[in-house]
C-alpha cells in the first residue's frame, strides 16, 4: 500500500513540474518596468496577457507602442504589434486603449488612415470619461475630419475635458474664445482663464499664446517683461521656435528692462 501511494504522490509532483508556470506576477513585472529592466518586463508582461491578465496586455502594448528597450532586449517600436495586442481589450472597453485605437485610425499608424473610425473610437473612449479622447474628437469635429464639421460640438468636448485640466483641451478651449467667427463667441477675459490653466501645467503652446496677450495688451496690462519670460519659458516647453519672437519683444523694450531680462534669463529657464 505504501508504495502505491508513494508511487501516486511522486506522480503528482511531477505532473505539477510539468505544468507551465508564470515567471513573475503583475507587480513583479510592473517594477522591473519602472527600473527600467524592459527585457525582464516584457517577458513577464507577455506570460501575464497570454494568460488572460488585460492590465498586463495593455502595458506589453504600451512596450512596442513606444519601443521600450529597443535594443536592450526589450521591444522594439512596433504599431502593427502595439495595435494587434491592443485591439481585443479595446473592443472588451479599455477607455485608454480605445483613445489609442482612435490615434492609429487618425494618423494612419498600425492601419490604413480613416478618420471616421478615430472618430468613432474616440467617442467610445470619451463616453468612459476619458478627457483626451474628447479633446481629439473635438480637433476632429472642429476641422471636420472623419466627421461633419461642427464647432458646437467641438466646444462642448473641449470644455468637458478641459474641466478635468486636460492642458490640451484647455489650450483648445481658449483658443476657440480667443478667434474670432471660431466656436460659440469670443471672450478674451474667459480665453485668458484656459489658457492660464493650461500654461500652469506646463504646456508650452499656452505660454506662447499668453506671452502674445502680455505683448499686445490684449485681456492683460501691457507687459514685456511678462511677455518675454512667457515666450521664453515656452520655448522651452514645446511651444515652438520663438527666436523672431523674443528679438521683437526685446526690440520695445528700454535698455534698462533688458538689462533686468538678462539678469532674469537662467531663472526663467530653470522654472518648473
Amino acid at each position: 500500500m505504501f508504495s502505491t501511494l508513494r508511487r501516486i504522490a511522486l506522480g503528482a509532483v511531477a505532473a505539477t513540474l510539468a505544468l507551465p508556470a508564470l515567471a513573475m506576477d503583475f507587480d513583479t513585472a510592473m517594477q522591473h518596468y519602472r527600473d527600467r529592466d524592459y527585457a525582464a518586463a516584457l517577458d513577464g508582461f507577455r506570460a501575464l496577457s497570454e494568460a488572460g491578465d488585460d492590465e498586463a496586455t495593455y502595458w506589453l502594448g504600451t512596450m512596442y507602442f513606444w519601443g521600450r528597450g529597443a535594443g536592450e532586449g526589450g521591444a522594439e517600436r512596433d504599431h502593427d504589434e502595439a495595435y494587434r495586442i491592443w485591439r481585443p481589450i479595446a473592443e472588451a472597453g479599455d477607455a485608454r486603449v480605445q483613445w489609442r485605437m482612435g490615434w492609429f485610425y487618425r494618423w494612419g499608424r498600425g492601419v490604413e488612415q480613416d478618420r471616421a473610425e478615430a472618430a468613432r473610437w474616440y467617442q467610445r473612449a470619451a463616453d468612459q470619461g476619458h478627457a483626451q479622447a474628447m479633446n481629439d474628437l473635438g480637433e476632429l469635429y472642429l476641422g471636420g475630419h472623419g466627421v461633419e464639421q461642427d464647432e458646437d460640438r467641438a466646444y462642448v468636448l473641449f470644455r468637458e475635458a478641459a474641466e478635468t485640466n486636460r492642458r490640451a483641451a484647455a489650450f483648445n478651449l481658449a483658443r476657440m474664445y480667443w478667434r474670432e467667427g471660431v466656436g460659440p463667441h469670443d471672450d478674451d477675459d474667459r480665453a485668458l482663464h484656459w489658457f492660464r490653466i493650461s500654461a500652469d501645467a506646463n504646456y508650452g503652446p499656452a505660454m506662447r499664446e499668453l506671452g502674445r496677450a502680455y505683448w499686445e495688451g490684449r485681456g492683460v496690462k501691457r507687459d514685456l517683461m511678462e511677455a518675454l519670460r512667457l515666450t521664453i519659458v515656452a520655448e522651452t516647453r514645446g511651444g515652438g521656435d520663438a527666436t523672431r519672437t523674443i528679438m521683437r519683444i526685446m526690440e520695445e523694450m528700454t535698455p534698462e528692462e533688458r538689462d533686468r531680462a538678462d539678469e532674469l534669463y537662467e531663472a526663467w529657464l530653470a522654472e518648473d
